[in-house]
């Protein structure tokens, strides 16, 4: 421990990190969660900034540590303890990560509609750009977006409202929005299940 919980945050922060507290016996998964958030809570008393920025870096896949489960952790810690910080930074959440992680985070939280709408605009954003000098701008939203009967959409019915949210049908969604979008990507996936070797 070195005196300040920033520090430990920083250095712990690892794949499979051994958190448990020091002091405790228990050693489960459980114990390991609580005690990040026992040191996110002590790095907030310190400073509500520098936490944030911790988090991100965590979570940060090109110039950060590239830790998604930790990162899942702080913003499930964040939406229980300081949802309105998590909401003014969501935006940044598919830079330094993905737009699955919304998804993955929001997903029958009480911020789920938020995170629809910043994806439902990004869709439509991307879709705009389409045909345009704008077009090698185009985001990755489409590729991580929700399927029809997936997981996701099983689960929350997060399709039928995103296509709420752009005020879409499920056909319009597929066809004017996700194939024209991910085509323009050239996502890996979708080149594959085209045979396009």
């Amino acid at each position: 421990v070195s005196g300040d919980p920033r520090t430990d945050l920083f250095f712990k922060s690892v794949r499979n990190m051994p958190c448990s507290n020091p002091s405790s016996t228990e050693k489960s998964e459980e114990s390991k969660e609580k005690y990040f958030e026992f040191l996110l809570e002590e790095c907030w008393k310190k400073s509500a900034l520098d936490t944030l920025r911790l988090g991100f870096y965590i979570r940060d896949c090109r110039g950060g540590k590239g830790e998604k489960l930790l990162f899942y952790a702080f913003c499930r810690w964040l939406i229980k303890n300081h949802h309105h910080d998590l909401r003014a930074n969501m935006d940044s959440i598919p830079f330094f990560g993905s737009w699955k992680d919304l998804l993955i985070i929001f997903s029958g939280t009480t911020e789920e509609s938020v995170a629809l709408l910043q994806l439902a605009n990004q869709l439509k954003n991307d879709k705009a750009k389409l045909g345009t000098d704008e077009a090698k701008d185009i985001t990755l939203a489409a590729k991580y977006a929700p399927n029809e009967c997936g997981s996701f959409d099983k689960k929350f019915k997060v399709v039928s409202k995103l296509c709420s949210q752009m005020s879409c049908t499920k056909v319009q969604y597929r066809k004017e929005f996700l194939r024209p979008l991910r085509e323009r990507s050239n996502i890996v996936e979708e080149q594959m299940c085209s045979q396009k070797w």
